[in-house]
């Protein structure tokens, strides 16, 4: 199971007549069953703070079934893709905004047994526990009509299920797959056993 902790967007593209968007996310499963976020009305900044656990397998061979490294190179990559409603009185319509392609490795993930200690975890958490690079101050800013009311900068620090999330990181968000950025995505991910998941 994944575990994925999407905290907000920024820089969204308008969708709407106002300069604004109705955004949402949804997460396909290797099922394709959908897993989203609730809807968050006239933002092109988000803030979502949604934990959601969805399936996925890897095919690695038996000789690396156990090496952590191993199953995170051979992850599928995790598609984020952020939708904008529109409702009136007659009908709901959905619009494509962007999409996030984004491979474990390259993240911000980690590997959890059933006892949540952490088996493995991606270069980015190693280089932020070794101080190896300045995390990016990104993190803590808000983009320009953020919504304050909405921003909790310890949500990092709460847990889920008994979980402590990692720390998040951002990532491009594309309308085409080799189109220039259209947004960003605030996201974390763990692997964890199907016991640890929502119901």
């Amino acid at each position: 199971m994944v575990r994925a902790y999407i905290y907000q967007c920024r820089n969204l593209p308008p969708a709407d007549d106002n300069g604004l968007a109705d955004p949402y996310v949804k997460i396909w499963d290797q099922k394709l069953k959908v897993t989203a976020t609730k809807i968050v009305y006239k933002s092109l900044n988000p803030v979502f703070y949604s934990v959601k656990d969805f399936s996925m397998d890897v095919l690695i061979s038996s000789g690396n079934s156990e090496d952590p490294e191993k199953i995170f190179e051979n992850f599928p990559p995790i598609l984020l893709d952020i939708w904008d409603v529109d409702k009136d009185l007659m009908q709901t319509t959905k619009d494509y905004l962007c999409r996030a392609h984004i491979h474990l490795n390259e993240g911000s993930a980690r590997m959890l047994d059933k006892e949540h200690n952490v088996t493995y975890e991606s270069e980015y958490i190693r280089e932020i526990k070794n101080k190896n690079f300045k995390v990016d101050s990104r993190l803590q800013q808000k983009p320009k009509n953020f919504d304050l009311t909405h921003y909790d900068d310890t949500i990092c620090d709460k847990e889920v299920n008994g979980i402590k999330p990692p720390p998040a990181k951002w990532h491009a968000c594309r309308t085409t797959p080799t189109g220039p950025m259209t947004g960003e995505i605030l996201v974390a991910f763990d692997i964890i056993s199907a016991q640890d998941a929502f119901p």
